[in-house]
């Protein structure tokens, strides 16, 4: 019991410096709970997203992502971290392949827009428009029907991929 409480306490205050930037201490924070939970999946991936995203260490992230993703691989939100780490060290293949993986688990109207964006972002930067077009066809379709899956966050990227 006081273990779970700990765990929980280390991914409560990492959450929390993050939220208000202090991304070094939210990863130190983050690696204090991994020594007590090494395969806790939630402080696996918010390592690796720190790293990733914040901290410009990605080579130091990969290791993180592939265990949180193997621990709970069909959690769109971690795969798409993993997918982002892959991205951020030059595996671009294998994120595509995961961030794809990350649609397909999608439930929701906006991780589908969230995760369809991004990837046909990245689909456009590997030279494949086809599929960059194929997926903002997508986009567009599912805007008609819900235009609230469009977040504050993912429209000026939804803007950005329509010029």
């Amino acid at each position: 019991k006081d273990k779970a409480l700990r765990i929980a306490a280390y991914q409560t205050i990492s959450g929390v410096l993050g939220e208000q930037g202090k991304f070094v201490e939210a990863f130190d924070a983050t690696k204090a709970g991994l020594e007590i939970a090494p395969d806790d999946v939630i402080l696996n991936n918010n390592a690796a997203y720190f790293l990733t995203e914040n901290l410009n260490r990605s080579a130091d992230a990969v290791p993180y992502a592939e265990k949180a993703a193997g621990l709970n691989p069909n959690h769109p939100g971690i795969v798409d971290t993993l997918a982002a780490t892959y991205w951020a060290v030059g595996r671009k293949d294998e994120a595509i392949q995961k961030l794809t993986d990350s649609l397909r688990l999608s439930r929701t109207d906006v991780d589908k827009a969230t995760y369809a964006i991004k990837l046909a972002g990245w689909k456009l930067q590997a030279g494949d428009a086809k599929g960059a077009a194929s997926l903002a066809n997508s986009v567009r379709e599912l805007l008609i029907e819900n235009p609230s899956a469009l977040t504050a966050e993912t429209s000026p990227k939804w803007e950005q991929l329509q010029k």
